[in-house]
């Protein structure tokens, strides 16, 4: 048996079958190791597509509630374009434009007008505080004066507006009881 062994044919199939096993089991190792990789990289990509679908979702969640918003937000914008007021602040607005370019353009506009703005008010503190308008309360307009400030006016002596109580060069015919 040895001396078929050393035939040179042997030999090589010998040296063969053990390269071809050798061969083999490395790449059966190859193989597993591959394996185990490609299942690796399966569960990395099911975990990042797991979370870029809760991150889908969110954002999905997220814009409808902006839209949302968004819709509401608009409706209140176009409500309060609506309200009263709103045209007399959108002239404010205006005035103050008109304002800042004169104080610009005009140089001695602006000591003018901050001294028409000061008596401006002055006249209405005065008008707001003190005796006068208490007076005023008490006597001409009553307890609702003050919820009425257009009750309060400053009629002239025969103003065909003018009540009675309110006018004094306004006399009482004499009746005929007080003749008597």
């Amino acid at each position: 048996m040895i001396e078929t062994l050393q035939q040179p044919f042997v030999m090589g199939l010998c040296i063969g079958l053990l390269l071809a096993v050798w061969s083999w089991g490395n790449g059966m190792m190859k193989r597993r190791d591959l394996r185990k990789e490609v299942d690796k990289m399966k569960d990395h990509l099911n975990t990042q597509m797991e979370i870029s679908s809760r991150g889908n979702k969110d954002m999905l969640g997220e814009v409808d509630k902006l839209r949302k918003d968004n819709e509401n937000l608009r409706v209140a914008n176009a409500t309060l374009k609506q309200k009263p007021g709103r045209q007399e602040l959108q002239q404010l607005h205006v005035y103050d434009k008109a304002l800042r370019i004169l104080f610009q353009k005009a140089p001695g506009f602006a000591a003018a007008w901050e001294s028409a703005v000061g008596e401006a008010e002055k006249d209405l503190a005065e008008s707001e505080s003190g005796l006068m308008p208490f007076v005023k309360k008490l006597f001409i307009g009553g307890p609702n004066a003050s919820a009425n400030p257009d009750a309060i006016s400053d009629s002239a002596p025969g103003d065909p507006q003018a009540t009675p109580e309110s006018d004094p060069s306004h006399e009482e015919p004499a009746t005929a009881t007080a003749d008597k």
